[in-house]
């Protein structure tokens, strides 16, 4: 344990680019904790209800299913770095940008005095996630403090962010929720840039786009306890977004007091649970890293 701390110790100490990685993800996590809740609850505003939440939903993760295998193969052949601050900011030559533009274009739809309406159109075109960033960041020794310290501090703002934002849609509006989103995204791709990834060495052999998204579906069958973490997270991701995200705001609205504010609070003590859990990732070294996955799910 005590080694574990002062590993992690050491790593912010030392790596001035680790800790700018650091930041400018968590600067992203600020903006993805608060926006489900903006989003839920402007629906709701706008006589939408459970039926509207549950079709956005469903939406975003058909899209996100649809284009993640790309998305994949688009990662192993341009730089991942690239990818992310192309995505966090603008994903076409306009000066538009994209993924922080949609929530602030949205917010400023359904912000008081507003007309009605949302543009989603690229809200998930292309999210590529950074972990893989920390390999070339931080030594193969540093990777699980790494990991750890990241995990501590997205969930940290996971405790801050939901009250928040349920404080500014009760005695403000939904839509500056979402405001902030785009403007977290616009931080967090300001921080990649000043992130320094050394240059890939050693790549593999290229092939054509369809033959290597084609060659990595029995690369993952082949695997079985890949499929297996995958079927179970896709199995608790569906009833956690049935029960929490969709049925959540609606359950608040109607039978608790406080309505937003009283869903911005469960979601910070859900914040204080995944701190627990980072925590213990940092300072434990399990044996049986799957099966715990699998007894914590349960």
């Amino acid at each position: 344990m005590r080694e574990r701390l002062g590993a992690a110790a050491n790593l912010l100490r030392q790596s001035r680019n680790f800790r700018r990685y650091a930041v400018a993800r968590t600067a992203s996590v600020l903006g993805t904790t608060t926006a489900p809740a903006g989003l839920a609850f402007a629906l709701i505003e706008q006589d939408g209800g459970g039926t509207a939440i549950g079709v956005v939903a469903t939406i975003s993760m058909i899209v996100f299913l649809a284009v993640t295998p790309g998305a994949g193969v688009l990662a192993d052949r341009l730089p991942r770095l690239w990818i992310i601050v192309t995505c966090q900011t603008r994903l076409r030559p306009q000066p538009v940008p994209l993924r922080s533009a949609a929530p602030a274009r949205l917010g400023h739809h359904l912000v008081p005095g507003r007309p009605g309406g949302a543009d989603h159109r690229g809200r998930r075109v292309l999210r590529p996630r950074g972990e893989s960033l920390i390999a070339g960041i931080v030594k193969p020794e540093a990777l699980i403090p790494a990991n750890a310290l990241l995990q501590i501090a997205g969930n940290l703002v996971a405790i801050i962010g939901p009250t928040i934002a349920g404080l500014v849609i009760a005695f403000v509006s939904p839509g500056w929720v979402l405001g902030w989103d785009g403007v977290t995204y616009l931080l967090s791709g300001a921080g990649f840039l000043m992130v320094r990834i050394p240059a890939a060495t050693n790549r593999s052999e290229r092939h054509g786009f369809a033959k290597e998204l084609i060659e990595g579906l029995p690369a993952f069958a082949s695997r079985r306890w890949l499929w297996l973490l995958t079927g179970l997270q896709a199995l608790t991701s569906a009833c956690w977004g049935a029960g929490f995200t969709v049925l959540g705001p609606i359950v608040a609205v109607r039978h608790l007091e406080g309505g937003a504010i009283s869903f911005g609070i469960i979601g910070s003590a859900l914040g204080i649970g995944l701190v627990i859990g980072s925590t213990a990732a940092l300072i434990l070294a399990p044996t049986r890293v799957g099966l715990l996955l699998c007894d914590g799910v349960a």
